[in-house]
């Protein structure tokens, strides 16, 4: 298995540990609220990111002189 706990993405924690403070607690609505960002977060985590180029600091700064 190559998943391990320093490669969990914080949002799908985040919405684990609401979820179970709901059920603990008896709340229905934190309880959604968890199970939604454990979603979004696995959902997010099937996206492959794309990292924009960084515009050319010489050409930006020309341009704020201006």
């Amino acid at each position: 298995m190559t998943d391990s706990w320093s490669d969990a993405d914080p949002s799908h924690a985040r919405g684990s540990l609401k979820e179970a403070i709901g059920k603990i607690i008896g709340n229905t609505d934190t309880i959604a609220e968890g199970a939604a960002e454990k979603k979004a977060a696995d959902t997010t985590a099937l996206i492959p990111s794309k990292q924009s180029p960084r515009p050319n600091e010489a050409t930006r700064s020309d341009t704020e002189q201006s």
